[in-house]
C-alpha cells in the first residue's frame, strides 16, 4: 500500500504492508519533527531512524521514502517496501519498551563478531561487549557448549543486518545496552538477561 503524508508542506510518500501504517505514521511524526528542526528533504538525501537508514527520491511534486535492501546489498540497491524495516523498527520498539532501557544506536552497516559455527549451530548467545572499533556494534555470536578459540580464524565480521540470513530474532536485541545477553535455540529467542543477570522481559 501506499501512503503520502504532509511533512511541512511537503508530500512525502511510503509504501509498506497494511499492517504497518500504525508504524509509519510514527515515523512520519519523526520525519515531521525532522523536517522542523534542520529540513531534512532534499532530493538524495538519507535520514536514520532507529537500525535503518531511508533515502528521499523526488518524483515530480512529490517525495518518495524508500530503505536499502537488507535482504540482499544495503550498499548497493534500494528497496520501495519499506515493510521489512518497519517490522525490525517495530521490534526492537517492542524490546525496549519491555525492557525498560535507554538505546544504543545501532545501525545495519554496524558490524559485530561471530563464532563462525554460530550460523549453524542449534544454540547461540548474543552477548554485547565494548566495541573495539569505529563502526562495532559490540555484539558477539558465540555458541552455547563450544569451547573458546584462539585461533582467529575460528571468528569472522559481519554486518548486523547479514543476522537476517540465519538469525532474524537476534535483529530485535540490537538497541540494547552493554553487558546485554541473548539466548537463542533454532532461531528463536529463548530469554534476555542484563550485565546482572536479570531477566530484561
Amino acid at each position: 500500500m501506499k501512503y503520502t503524508y504532509n511533512i511541512n508542506g511537503k508530500p512525502v510518500s511510503l509504501s509498506c504492508r497494511e499492517e504497518w501504517k500504525p508504524t509509519a505514521d510514527f515515523l512520519a511524526g519523526v520525519l515531521l519533527e525532522e523536517e522542523k528542526a534542520g529540513g531534512i528533504l532534499e532530493d538524495g538525501s538519507i535520514i536514520q531512524i532507529g537500525w535503518s537508514f531511508y533515502k528521499f527520491v523526488k518524483q515530480g511534486p512529490e517525495f518518495r521514502m524508500v530503505t536499502f535492501d537488507y535482504v540482499g546489498d544495503p550498499f548497493s540497491a534500494t528497496e520501495e517496501d519499506l515493510s521489512l524495516s518497519l517490522r525490525i523498527f517495530h521490534e526492537q520498539t517492542e524490546v525496549l519498551n519491555k525492557a525498560a532501557v535507554q538505546a544504543v544506536t545501532t545501525s545495519f552497516q554496524d558490524t559485530m563478531l561471530m563464532k563462525k559455527t554460530a550460523r549453524k549451530a542449534d544454540t547461540v548467545y548474543l552477548q554485547r561487549l565494548e566495541p573495539t572499533c569505529e563502526g562495532d556494534s559490540g555484539w558477539y555470536m558465540g555458541v552455547i557448549g563450544e569451547d573458546g578459540s584462539e585461533d582467529p580464524n575460528d571468528y569472522t565480521r559481519i554486518c548486523t543486518y547479514q543476522l537476517l540470513s540465519f538469525c532474524e530474532a537476534a535483529l530485535a536485541l540490537m538497541p540494547l545496552p552493554l553487558g546485554t545477553i541473548g539466548l537463542f535455540e533454532r532461531g528463536q529467542l529463548v530469554e534476555v538477561v542484563d550485565e546482572n543477570n536479570k531477566n530484561l522481559f
